[in-house]
């Protein structure tokens, strides 16, 4: 999992930096100072998630990810902010911008960095095309791949330990996520060539 940190702060980025490392995750952490960096590194490069600060030097977080999402066509990638000062006010302007979570950094610890990241990457693996091993594609779904992908991020959401927790709660969600399972297996079926009657 490549994740930006883009925070003007020394101290804070080296202490996120050392949260990351206690992690039960493979991640690779790439850093920027600034709004006008976080660009450069994004214009170029690709990242799973960003860990956004609020306040920067040339503008906030909430301003970089509006011009993200204005700018990338395939969706913005996956971010959680990062705030000293968190309010009401302020967490509401930033979950507008599609963000997966918004937490302080006062008592930010390595459980709640780890699992923001985990729901991080199953919105970016949701956004994702996948092919019949459950692989990511690069090719547009159509029919089966269509039905495949699906099952794909299911079997991902099946997997992940907050969403199972999640769905301990809530029966309703539960079910309608073993609905959508269950539909995509009956469609895939149907529009496999293998499972079809030869002609007679």
């Amino acid at each position: 999992m490549r994740v930006l940190l883009i925070d003007d702060n020394l101290y804070d980025r080296r202490a996120i930096r050392r949260l990351t490392r206690r992690l039960n995750l493979e991640l690779s952490l790439e850093e920027a100072i600034d709004v006008a960096s976080a660009m450069q590194l994004l214009a170029v490069e690709a990242f799973d998630c960003l860990l956004v600060d609020y306040q920067l030097p040339d503008g906030n977080g909430v301003e970089l990810l509006k011009t993200l999402m204005a700018s990338n066509a395939d969706g913005p990638v996956p971010a959680i902010m990062l705030t000293g000062q968190p309010t009401d006010d302020l967490a509401k302007e930033v979950m507008a911008t599609g963000l997966v979570d918004f937490m302080s950094k006062d008592g930010l610890n390595a459980d709640v960095l780890e699992r923001a990241l985990r729901n991080a990457m199953i919105k970016r693996q949701g956004r994702l095309v996948f092919d019949d091993a459950g692989q990511p594609s690069s090719q547009p779904p159509s029919g089966h791949d269509a039905l495949a992908g699906i099952l794909a991020a299911t079997r991902i959401l099946y997997q992940s330990e907050a969403v199972r927790a999640a769905l301990e709660l809530d029966a309703d969600a539960k079910d309608a996520l073993d609905r959508i399972d269950a539909a995509a297996r009956v469609g895939s079926d149907r529009k496999s060539p293998s499972r079809r009657k030869p002609a007679a």
